[in-house]
């Protein structure tokens, strides 16, 4: 795995748009100078994305996330939105919570993949109760909105109310919003789920506590 992706791949893209620029004003020579600087960066994104690639195909789920997301921004590869969903979904069946959510945001908007809601629940689910507040909020909205299972605000509001314990700043205007439509009973009914969900979850996982 290249763990050095950002780093490899994000600032030469940036920088190859700075010398496209550059090439476009300049003379004739600095745009030679600059084409061939652009194309031998590029070289260096294919071969890293062909290391990563190889390294993928053995099987290891995060390697197999980095190549889903090359091809989904593509970073070294053609973009393909279809193959990122490929590899994000062969990391998501080994457990990868990153790749979970990912492609359950391919699911929920059809980025991909033919839209699937219920699926895309089913996603944010499963990396929600290995305690990923990313997930955690997607999964309170599809309650709250009714995408994808059974609408039922009580449940949305408890996982709201999870993943801002664990810091996402998204989940707080998502509270406030939703309390609205809770009578004082169902705020405590989801207060109560919420605290005992996560009580559990820190007793199966004492390194992961909730703030």
């Amino acid at each position: 795995m290249n763990l050095s992706f950002y780093r490899q791949c994000l600032p030469p893209f940036f920088t190859i748009l700075f010398c496209l620029s550059g090439c476009q004003y300049g003379g004739e020579a600095q745009k030679q100078r600059g084409q061939a600087w652009i194309r031998s960066e590029e070289e260096k994104l294919r071969k890293s994305a062909d290391k990563d690639i190889a390294a993928a195909e053995q099987g290891n789920a995060i390697d197999q996330w980095f190549v889903g997301l090359r091809y989904n921004m593509g970073t070294g590869v053609a973009k393909d939105k279809a193959e990122a969903v490929k590899w994000w979904r062969k990391s998501a069946e080994q457990g990868f919570v990153p790749a979970q959510c990912d492609l359950g945001v391919c699911y929920y908007t059809g980025s991909g993949v033919v839209k699937d809601e219920a699926e895309a629940a089913k996603l944010f689910r499963k990396a929600a109760e290995q305690g990923n507040a990313f997930a955690q909020c997607h999964l309170g909205l599809c309650y709250a909105m009714g995408n994808g299972v059974m609408k039922n605000n009580i449940e949305g509001y408890k996982w709201f109310l999870l993943s801002l314990a664990m810091g996402y700043d998204s989940a707080k205007q998502n509270v406030s919003v939703i309390e609205r439509d809770l009578s004082p009973n169902q705020r405590a009914e989801g207060q109560r789920l919420a605290t005992a969900w996560q009580a559990k979850f820190e007793e199966a996982h004492p390194a992961k506590k909730l703030r």
